[in-house]
């Protein structure tokens, strides 16, 4: 009894005393980075300021320590003055602090691309600040504090916008062509942004808005009152027909796109080749072995530890090929709509905002577009999480922990994903001050130990086995971000301590910022637009995946980095849905009120139907081809299967990128594009070349080979040439 007065005692004390303190220094400590930040990056030269990181000269570190320094004791002793006259809201106080030091940037900001995102970030805090709902006891000081706070943002804001104006007047020019800025060259947007085919998609968007407006007046002039009453009755359901008609035809399109890749060998190595060998490897050995990744016999795991493989490995026990990779892939990622589906079924949304969103998951060309680059162990993820997250809602502890498992399992990184919603987990959902008693309630300290400690163990241990298996775990696409590169990851975070602006910079980059504002459209940018901070938790892995490295691939369409992402970011969408519905203040928003819910609707509608002409016109059409070209190529590709599968099984092989899937099965394969940088090696058996698409780097090794008295083969087709060693 005595123990625990006493453990009683202390609790009350570190609450009553220690907590307000804490929270104090604290949020004094992050107000005083913000605002050192902000006149820190004023004392730089633009390069220094903004530039991609050299270093970070001891100079600039004791710079900004002792700005940080001097401002922290300022406002240390500002609070301990302020709380004798009023209680002063901490929260919006760091708010403002973080929009202080965006503004900031916005100010330095010589380009379009970074000005743009500062606005649209500083426009989320604006958001944030007008939604958050005060927690004051004095109602008449809560009041007072917000109505300061959104003036003073409102004059922030106005300022970033201002400067976003006057760059796109007067931006920059003479920074183009320097090698800290080089991510803002014109060539490099060009190499990744078709811009006709995004204009093309904005034109065909804004037609078609245009065509749904004349039919609807026109209806309205033209038909008998009866016709109306009809029309009006069953409008919903066409519209709606209409769109899930649309949404399954870009399903059926890709579908096709993917099946024909695999008939007509256009699969390359990278990766289908790799996942196809490295299944056969599994087959023979239980490992999953491949010898096409890095020039030599190698376990996959030493590039990416995906144990989740193996549950595909009974399928392709039975059906041993690339098409079975090809369309388990595309089974997997459709079935992202059931759990999305049981999540709506739980926030009980209103059926025409669910359906909508629902339909926004299965057009989104991050959804789309991951699969294009043929078979990754990412499809995974999709699901995954939102399994996960269904399991989080509906309060199944033993299914939650099977889903942390299985999402963690995916991939190394996929810890990322986890601990986002981890902390969205203990962040924004409602505070219990007791332990639960049942098992329907979730405590706070097993979803601290599920959702963020296991997944970063998680994480050490599978960068470990990496390394087990021979290989590196792939940092060196964040070394953008070090200014410390002997420091490894803790370097990142350092550098991000002392001096973040370069970071940001890089994230809004052209390239990442047309990636990013296609994302935000899609979701009728209404994710951006939270009641609560921790909501934003959910854009953890659109910032870590698909932003900050500079891996151009991660932040285009046509690869399989967005898997993850879009389901966070659908999941996002439906918190704002869903405190919007909550809202008791009904002016709180242009969007509350009367007709409030059919705005909404407008919203989403608009969102579905630029993801279906962007998903369409940006993505698909493109690898789209006539029937009967189709065809041809089909026919070309079964003449080359005949002479492929006639390649010995058991001899050393060296083969064209395409043609490596189908000759997977061979366990000794290389790759002429990487094999031996370029030059003969003696040792193989058979070159097995592509004549289809005969270049000069693929001539010259060629010739190579015929110097070291290979010759032509009787195995050798119209379309494949094959030279067999002496």
């Amino acid at each position: 009894m005595a123990a625990e007065n006493k453990a009683s005692g202390l609790r009350g004390f570190f609450t009553l005393y220690m907590c307000p303190v804490l929270r104090r220094i604290t949020t004094a400590g992050f107000i005083a980075w913000c605002l050192a930040q902000s006149v820190f990056i004023f004392t730089l030269p633009l390069l220094d300021a903004l530039g991609g990181y050299r270093e970070i000269t001891q100079g600039m570190q004791l710079r900004f320590l002792l700005i940080f320094v001097l401002t922290f004791v300022l406002l240390v002793f500002a609070f301990f003055r302020l709380e004798k006259r009023t209680e002063p809201d901490y929260g919006l106080l760091s708010l403002l602090a973080s929009q202080c030091f965006l503004t900031a940037l916005a100010l330095r900001s010589p380009f379009i691309s970074l000005s743009l995102g500062l606005l649209l970030m500083e426009a989320a805090l604006f958001v944030l600040l007008r939604r958050r709902r005060a927690s004051r006891r004095d109602p008449r000081t809560a009041a007072e504090w917000k109505r300061i706070s959104l003036q003073i943002s409102l004059v922030l804001l106005a300022l970033a916008g201002g400067k976003l104006l006057y760059n796109l007047a007067f931006a920059r020019k003479d920074l183009r062509e320097d090698e800290r800025f080089r991510y803002y060259s014109r060539d490099h947007v060009r190499m990744n942004i078709n811009r006709n085919e995004f204009i093309l998609t904005i034109i065909i968007l804004i037609f078609l808005l245009a065509a749904i407006f004349l039919i609807r007046e026109f209806v309205k002039n033209s038909l008998s009152d009866q016709a109306k009453l009809s029309l009006q009755q069953n409008r919903s359901k066409i519209v709606f027909g209409g769109l899930m008609v649309s949404v399954l035809l870009l399903w059926l399109f890709l579908s096709e796109i993917m099946i024909v890749r695999v008939l007509q060998l256009q699969t390359p190595t990278f990766d289908m080749g790799i996942f196809t060998q490295m299944y056969h490897g599994m087959l023979r050995t239980g490992s999953p072995l491949t010898t096409v990744e890095r020039d030599q016999l190698m376990s996959h795991f030493g590039v990416h530890f995906s144990p989740i493989l193996y549950l595909l490995l009974p399928v392709f026990y039975l059906f041993s090929s690339q098409m079975t990779l090809q369309v388990l892939q595309l089974l997997i990622v459709f079935s992202s709509f059931i759990p999305l589906f049981r999540i709506l079924g739980k926030l009980k949304l209103p059926k025409s905002w669910s359906l909508l969103a629902l339909l926004l998951l299965m057009a989104s060309p991050q959804l789309l577009g991951s699969n294009l680059y043929d078979f990754h162990e990412n499809c995974f993820l999709a699901p995954l999480l939102l399994w996960l997250v269904d399991a989080l809602l509906g309060k199944k502890k033993l299914q939650l922990v099977i889903f942390t498992l299985l999402t963690l399992m995916v991939k190394e990184d996929a810890a990322v994903y986890v601990v986002s919603i981890g902390l969205w987990a203990l962040f924004a959902l409602p505070r219990r001050r007791e332990e639960p008693e049942s098992g329907r309630e979730f405590s706070r300290k097993f979803l601290l130990l599920l959702l963020i400690i296991l997944p970063i163990v998680y994480f050490v241990f599978a960068v470990q086995m990496i390394r087990l298996s021979g290989g590196e775990p792939m940092l060196s696409r964040f070394a953008n971000l070090n200014a410390f590169p002997d420091l490894g990851l803790g370097g990142i975070f350092l550098s991000f301590l002392l001096h973040p602006a370069p970071v940001i910079v890089q994230t809004l980059a052209p390239v990442k910022m047309f990636y990013l504002v296609v994302v935000l459209a899609c979701l009728g940018f209404l994710p951006l637009l939270q009641k609560k901070a921790a909501h934003y938790f959910l854009f953890l892995p659109l910032l870590t995946i698909n932003l900050l490295s500079n891996w151009v691939h991660q932040h285009q369409f046509r690869f399989q980095y967005g898997y993850g992402t879009v389901a966070l970011l659908i999941f996002a969408l439906l918190v704002f849905l869903y405190d919007l519905q909550a809202e008791k203040r009904p002016v709180a928003m242009p969007w509350a009120g009367p007709g409030g819910g059919d705005r909404i609707k407008i919203v989403l509608s608009v969102a579905l139907l630029f993801s279906i002409i962007f998903s369409g016109v940006y993505l698909l059409i493109p690898h789209m081809q006539p029937r009967e070209a189709a065809l041809a190529e089909v026919r070309e590709a079964k003449e080359i299967q005949l002479v492929l599968e006639e390649i010995p099984r058991d001899r050393k092989i060296l083969a064209s990128s395409r043609f490596v899937p189908e000759l997977a099965d061979i366990t000794d394969l290389y790759v002429v594009e990487y094999h031996n940088e370029q030059e003969a090696d003696q040792e193989i058996d058979y070159v097995v070349f592509d004549q289809t698409k005969r270049d000069s780097t693929g001539l010259t090794l060629m010739k190579k080979y015929e110097l070291k008295g290979y010759r032509v083969s009787e195995l050798s087709g119209s379309k494949v040439l094959v030279l067999q060693a002496p």
